[in-house]
């Protein structure tokens, strides 16, 4: 069965004009670093009403300062419940958690194919690479990851409680191109 729902995701009017014509990337580059969900394309989505709006705003002025024209996108996203990996879901989480500690090794190896010198590296957070290993591992089928996260978006660095909720993108034709659109302008 699908599930409907919609992201949102802060950015320029330059890489909205790029999206509008090729859709969303899932990586910068190959040695691109993955975030913390594994490599796809980024989006907020409500856990309580305009949150995630809210999210992308926050994230926008925090993370993407050179960024000339900032706006927040509301993107629709269609996905197959089957192909959705939902790691607040208790089993899914304890299973990965499980999975981590088992192939710590395999970890450490994947690390090693990325600049430790980036800031993304130096931050500290693998479980992207932990993550899409999993994926790997199993042959799961993903179009989708939830995961609902602390994103740092004030001097309020770390915290054990959530204040959003994110979903990485792994397929990205679950998004409906057509009808994505600029819900606010942030000047």
């Amino acid at each position: 069965m699908d599930k409907e729902l919609l992201g949102y995701h802060g950015t320029d009017q330059r890489s909205f004009d790029f999206i509008k014509r090729r859709g969303f990337r899932k990586q910068v580059s190959d040695n691109s670093f993955p975030n913390d969900l594994g490599l796809g394309a980024y989006f907020y989505t409500d856990r309580i009403k305009n949150e995630a709006k809210e999210n992308a705003k926050k994230y926008v002025l925090r993370y993407k300062k050179s960024y000339v024209g900032k706006i927040v996108l509301e993107v629709p996203i269609l996905v197959d419940e089957d192909k959705v990996l939902n790691f607040n879901e208790n089993d899914t989480a304890e299973t990965l958690e499980e999975f981590i500690r088992e192939n710590r090794d395999s970890i450490n190896k994947e690390l090693e194919k990325y600049d430790s010198e980036s800031s993304a590296f130096r931050r500290g957070n693998f479980d992207g690479i932990a993550i899409d290993l999993f994926i790997d591992y199993f042959g799961i089928a993903v179009d989708m990851i939830i995961k609902d996260t602390f994103t740092s978006f004030d001097d309020y660095q770390r915290s054990n409680f959530n204040n959003g909720r994110e979903v990485c993108i792994k397929d990205t034709e679950v998004i409906d191109k057509k009808r994505i659109c600029i819900v606010e302008h942030i000047y």
